[in-house]
């Protein structure tokens, strides 16, 4: 009796598992009602270039949310890599501005994470004065202005497209090692959704790709960054650890896991994407923007809430932080084209933080 109730217990649809995935699929047709150009193919590549800093920077804070940590810095250390990259281009060329701003987000997540593993300082507190810190200086060495970049092949990585055929290529792989994956799978009933979403995913960046003739640089780097991400979290004994982190941390302590390295490594994974997210938006922009996506934090947060990450940690799927960037990504260009002013988007981007937040909450009751 009690085996027949477990395996009605598991074949149960649970409705909250998908909240982000049907949030997605009304906020989709809301858009197309209110906006004629909504669908039109130049409008959502436009949602996904335009995002791709800021997931980017939602991939990161995905590993800090599931050791049930948090990383408020990472707006500030995506525009001060940025502005990194505009004041050292010119002097040391493309390859080292970039290797310099991503290192700087290596070696603040290791101090971050020290900071929070030997000295027992709260992350909310720790990654706030990294946040501070890092604005204020990215202000200081501007002068609170932006910085122009005029390296021309840089600039053009943010315009420019991969050719269709190799990302083509690149999509027809990744949909393969998807599959591959599942079936190499032993928990393939929890795997079968993540699995089939990728699979959507895929097919949806094929469909961009052809109608667009190629591919953006700036995207192409963000589906990278996830399926590194993905694979790391999903198939990797680190990841296992820091659902484990999330989870329970003494008991992962006394199970053998070395909690302090792995807390370490997570906050420097989560600083080098900041880093990465600020590139990609240099690239972008042609600039260096020491006010750039100030609060961007909240969108991060709310795109890996939303996704079904919980909050105390321990639970959750970088798929589902995928789905919430793209829902975080079409309300944002929903509003831009009733033209909501930004300030009332932020109202709106609060609201949804808060429900989302709410909703976790519920769940995990």
């Amino acid at each position: 009796m009690s085996k027949g109730n477990t395996l009605e217990k598991k074949a149960k649809f649970n409705w909250k598992d998908y909240t982000a995935a049907f949030g997605l699929i009304l906020l989709v047709i809301i858009s197309a009602v209110l906006s004629k150009t909504f669908l039109l193919p130049n409008n959502l590549i436009n949602i996904l270039k335009s995002n791709a800093p800021t997931g980017v920077m939602a991939l990161g804070m995905t590993f800090a949310i599931l050791t049930g940590g948090i990383d408020l810095a990472m707006a500030s250390i995506l525009a001060m890599s940025g502005v990194i990259v505009a004041m050292t281009i010119n002097s040391l060329g493309i390859f080292l501005s970039v290797a310099l701003a991503l290192a700087f987000g290596v070696i603040n997540g290791l101090a971050v994470g020290v900071v929070v593993t030997k000295f027992r300082v709260p992350p909310f507190i720790a990654t706030l004065a990294s946040q501070n810190i890092w604005r204020g200086l990215a202000y200081v060495v501007t002068g609170a202005a932006a910085k122009p970049i005029t390296n021309l092949k840089f600039n053009n990585f943010g315009t420019d497209k991969l050719p269709m055929s190799i990302t083509l290529i690149i999509l027809a792989l990744c949909a393969v090692y998807v599959v591959f994956a599942f079936l190499r799978s032993e928990q393939k009933g929890k795997k079968l959704f993540s699995t089939v979403l990728l699979l959507l995913i895929i097919a949806f960046a094929v469909w961009l790709t052809i109608t667009g003739k190629g591919m953006s640089y700036l995207i192409c780097v963000f589906v990278v960054a996830f399926f590194v991400c993905w694979y790391i979290l999903e198939h990797s004994v680190y990841g296992r650890q820091v659902y484990a982190l999330g989870g329970n941390p003494e008991a992962a302590r006394f199970s053998g896991i070395r909690v302090d390295r792995n807390i370490i490594l997570v906050y420097m994974i989560s600083s080098l994407l900041a880093a990465l997210g600020g590139v990609l938006a240099a690239a972008r922009l042609g600039s260096g923007v020491p006010q750039l996506n100030v609060g961007g934090e909240t969108d991060a947060i709310a795109a890996v809430v939303l996704g079904g990450t919980s909050m105390s940690g321990g639970s959750g799927k970088i798929t589902g932080t995928i789905l919430g960037i793209l829902l975080i990504g079409v309300l944002n260009n929903l509003l831009t084209l009733l033209g909501v002013s930004s300030d009332l988007q932020m109202v709106f981007k609060g609201v949804i933080v808060l429900i989302a937040v709410i909703l976790d909450t519920t769940n995990h009751k």
